[in-house]
């Protein structure tokens, strides 16, 4: 039976790297799915050989609203489109 995924990694290379990790284990045992990170990381995802939806903005703003140094999240903070141009299975 395949299972499909979404894994979610907001942070550095250093937090995204396990998550890659974990996808391509996924992946290859038969199971499809995305990796979402930011934008900044996509092209690691990618070459990895995992989908990737990235969100726009940048983990610093981010961080200053999460923190409470900002008083918004940064607004670009969105989903932009998949590697392929579409969006996931099943959406």
């Amino acid at each position: 039976m395949t299972a499909r995924f979404c894994l979610i990694s907001i942070g550095s290379r250093g937090d995204v790297a396990p998550f890659i990790a974990v996808g391509q284990a996924l992946r290859g045992v038969g199971h499809e799915g995305v990796l979402v990170v930011l934008e900044p990381w996509r092209d690691l995802v990618e070459a990895a050989g995992l989908d990737c939806p990235a969100m726009g903005g940048g983990i610093t703003r981010q961080m200053g609203h999460t923190l409470g140094t900002s008083p918004q999240p940064a607004p670009e903070l969105m989903l932009v489109g998949t590697s392929r141009g579409r969006r996931p299975s099943g959406h």
